[in-house]
């Protein structure tokens, strides 16, 4: 299946807005259309406890990507968040790049996750660099290669979760092009970004860096781009 984003917006979805898009994505009544969304990204963790709950958007064709909050489990205060902790996916301590053995079990859990909840395509777990220079290759290299040969699950297209610096950008670019290229989409997020705060140029830096990886060839959602960008466009094209 290949990764088509429709008008490009693709909003997220939890505890705290999904009444509000199960009323837009709704049937159509005499004043008003229903909202075309043909994708979603999930919160993962919301929906692993009551799943029933994406029933409309399937009901509506919606495609779904599962955020399951991979990057954050490096960190202490991850499970310090009880649905966090609580996910089947979830790890029972900080996850340190050097251990492949935890971060290949955070990919496998995390795709068993995502297939019980019917994803449209599998959202790779990916990391946050620490600093600027951090060099997260040899931790793709293990995330792109446990998914590869993990046949538990149906196949499904991968979207990875590519997160950059925004004072590292030789570092990002270095890892796109190192990733190959049975992987559809790339969700890429960049930080830190300060929408109110941040000056025109750092905003012009942080879309050169989503244009190239769309270069590369890769389908790219711009992570959290709704709120550095006029407009909130989440996913980035090549024009024609």
């Amino acid at each position: 299946m290949d990764l088509d984003f429709g008008h490009g917006f693709i909003p997220r979805i939890g505890e705290e807005n999904y009444k509000a898009v199960d009323r837009c994505v709704g049937p159509a009544d005499l004043f008003s259309s229903p909202l075309d969304l043909p994708w979603a990204i999930i919160d993962g963790a919301w929906a692993e406890r009551k799943p029933e709950l994406l029933r409309t958007l399937r009901e509506h064709d919606t495609k779904l990507l599962i955020d399951t909050h991979g990057w954050r489990f490096r960190y202490d205060t991850a499970l310090d968040v009880a649905k966090l902790r609580d996910a089947s996916w979830a790890p029972t301590s900080p996850i340190s790049l050097a251990d492949k053995a935890s971060g290949a079990a955070l990919v496998r859990a995390s795709l068993r996750a995502q297939a019980e909840l019917e994803a449209g395509a599998y959202f790779l777990p990916g990391w946050l660099p620490t600093t600027p220079d951090e060099d997260l290759r040899p931790a793709y290299e293990h995330i792109v290669a446990t998914a590869s040969e993990f046949a538990d699950v149906p196949p499904r297209p991968f979207v990875l979760f590519v997160g950059g610096h925004t004072k590292g950008l030789d570092q990002v670019t270095t890892l796109l092009e190192a990733l190959p290229h049975f992987i559809s989409g790339i969700y890429l997020q960049m930080t830190p970004v300060g929408p109110m705060k941040d000056g025109p140029s750092k905003l012009e830096t942080v879309a050169s860096i989503y244009r190239y990886a769309t270069s590369l060839g890769f389908k790219v959602i711009a992570g959290h781009g709704g709120g550095r960008h006029p407009g909130a466009p989440c996913s980035w094209r090549r024009r024609s």
